[in-house]
């Protein structure tokens, strides 16, 4: 489901940064990190489609002895002669090489000090050029800006940082859930969840998204596995760059899945109790509320407890009302003191700090106590 990240505001704002310089005749080299959503490029070019140049797709291969020149050559120098060298000012001569989008995938690490000289070299060769005459070349590079790369109007280094927004998985993950068919105080509960867990990873949303009612009983557990297909231990660093960390609402997160590796439970839990509190306690509250107008003829003030005697009755908690049901047998709908029992360890339960067993969540005596607020 990544494909629809790069539509959302903040991914579609990036986006659109790096097509309006592309329009502009600037290439571009996206400074991303590990494991960023791979629909990238398709986003890219959806956003240049009427560009009107020509966008390929080109690899460069791991094992290649030819220079970036020489590579490029072998691939447009067919109208060129054969004695040409393959240099950054020859390439942007060659007739048929002008006027295209070239997506650049596979430069590494290795690799790249070569490349950045050649987009380097490129780029002054061009600059006299009209901007629609231009081959542009996007390269994607993971890891940190180059800083060797200054802005230009001739070639530019955006960094895929920070971009996403608490909103935007929002948006993500309820459409992910949309067709999940859950309840609705279940669907609530679960992209809240996958929200405070996935963070700003749109792959780590898909993976709990996968399957929400195992996500609600135990968000952890996919997260333990994805750091396992990520390779990621306990020594790994907290890096924007190993696509690790990334800032939230200005804050650094800590991916799910490195929080796993290191075996943080607690940090985890606070994750998930986080997402709970968010769905539950408002709704606490309200019921609350609502039981105290069923039950105010019958209640009774003053009602002294051991912190004290409450006077008004709004001031009643769950567990007083509870007291006056179960011990002081005042008149209740049927079936009301089990829902006060199970209202009062929701709230016992996340007061303290702690997210709710996996047999509340998913249990029909959740729904039975909220009934009425969804």
């Amino acid at each position: 489901m990544s494909t629809g990240w790069w539509r959302l505001p903040g991914p579609a704002r990036y986006v659109q940064s790096v097509a309006a310089a592309a329009l502009d005749g600037t290439s571009v080299v996206l400074s991303v990190p590990a494991f960023t959503p791979g629909s990238l490029e398709s986003a890219l070019r959806h956003a240049l489609d009427h560009d009107g140049r020509q966008w390929l797709s080109i690899t460069v291969p791991a094992d290649s002895p030819l220079s970036p020149g020489g590579f490029l050559q072998s691939l447009f120098g067919g109208e060129g002669p054969p004695d040409l060298l393959p240099t950054a000012r020859n390439l942007a001569r060659l007739p048929g090489f002008a006027g295209r989008i070239l997506w650049l995938e596979g430069v590494s690490s290795a690799c790249w000090p070569a490349w950045r000289s050649f987009l380097t070299a490129y780029a002054e060769a061009v600059r006299a050029d009209d901007e629609w005459h231009r081959t542009i070349f996007v390269v994607p590079f993971e890891g940190e800006p180059d800083p060797a790369i200054t802005e230009d109007v001739t070639l530019d280094c955006t960094a895929y940082r920070n971009a996403a927004s608490p909103t935007d998985m929002i948006l993500y993950v309820a459409e992910g859930l949309r067709r999940a068919g859950l309840p609705p105080l279940h669907g609530a509960l679960a992209g809240a969840v996958i929200r405070r867990v996935a963070a700003w990873d749109p792959l780590a949303a898909d993976m709990l998204i996968a399957d929400p009612p195992a996500t609600l009983a135990d968000p952890i557990a996919p997260m333990h596995q994805l750091a396992k297909d990520r390779g990621w231990t306990a020594a790994t660093p907290v890096t924007w760059a190993a696509g690790t960390v990334q800032e939230l609402a200005g804050v650094p997160v800590v991916h799910s899945a490195l929080v796993a590796a290191r075996a943080d439970l607690g940090e985890l839990n606070r994750r998930q109790w986080s997402a709970q509190v968010e769905v539950l306690f408002p709704l606490l509250e309200q019921r609350r509320q609502q039981l105290i107008g069923i039950l105010e003829p019958d209640l009774i003030i003053p009602f002294t407890t051991r912190f004290g005697t409450i006077h008004d009755r709004a001031d009643l908690e769950l567990g007083h009302l509870e007291a006056q049901v179960v011990f002081h047998r005042i008149p209740s709908p049927p079936g009301l003191a089990h829902q006060l029992q199970v209202l009062r360890e929701i709230r016992n339960t996340l007061s303290h700090l702690r997210p709710l067993r996996a047999e509340l969540l998913l249990g029909s005596a959740l729904t039975a106590a909220l009934a009425g607020l969804w």
